[in-house]
C-alpha cells in the first residue's frame, strides 16, 4: 500500500479516499462520488457540532474547535462497501494506520492497565501529545 504523507499536517479527504480505495473499501466510483458530495457534509456536520455545543476531537495539534476530520467525514457517509455493510470505523483505522505505516492496535478500555498508562507519562504530557501508553516494549 502506498504510504500517506504524514508531514502535511492532517489526513485530507481526498487522500483518505485514494488510501481507502487501494484498500479495496471503496469502489473508485463511489469515492469520486463522496469527493463531490464532501462540502455540503462537512458543512451539516460543522453545523451539528456548533449546535450540540461540542467541540468533538481536535483536527491535529491546535485543530480548530469545530474541526471536522477527514476519517469523521468518511464515517458520516455510512458507505456501503462491497459486502453489503456499511464501511466501520475499525476498517478506516486499520486501513490508515497501515497506509502511515503504524501498527493497528484496538482498545478495549476495560483491558488497559490504568497503572502503567498512569506511570508512564504525566496526564499533562499524554494530553498535550495526545498519547497513551499501552505496552511496555
Amino acid at each position: 500500500m502506498t504510504k500517506v504523507a504524514t508531514d502535511r499536517g492532517p489526513l485530507s479527504f481526498d487522500d483518505l479516499l485514494g488510501l481507502l480505495s487501494r484498500a479495496g473499501l471503496v469502489t473508485a466510483e463511489v469515492a469520486q462520488d463522496l469527493f463531490e458530495k464532501q462540502q455540503p457534509q462537512l458543512a451539516l456536520l460543522v453545523r451539528q457540532r456548533r449546535h450540540d455545543g461540542s467541540s468533538g476531537p481536535k483536527s491535529g495539534r491546535g485543530g480548530e474547535p469545530n474541526a471536522v476530520s477527514a476519517i469523521e467525514l468518511f464515517l458520516s457517509f455510512a458507505v456501503t462497501g462491497a459486502n453489503g455493510k456499511v464501511v466501520a470505523e475499525d476498517a478506516v483505522m486499520e486501513a490508515y494506520a497501515e497506509a502511515i505505516g503504524l501498527p493497528y492496535l484496538k482498545l478495549d478500555p476495560l483491558e488497559l492497565d490504568a497503572d502503567f498508562c498512569a506511570s508512564t507519562f504525566s496526564k499533562a504530557f499524554a494530553r498535550q501529545h495526545d498519547m497513551l501508553a499501552v505496552a511496555e516494549v
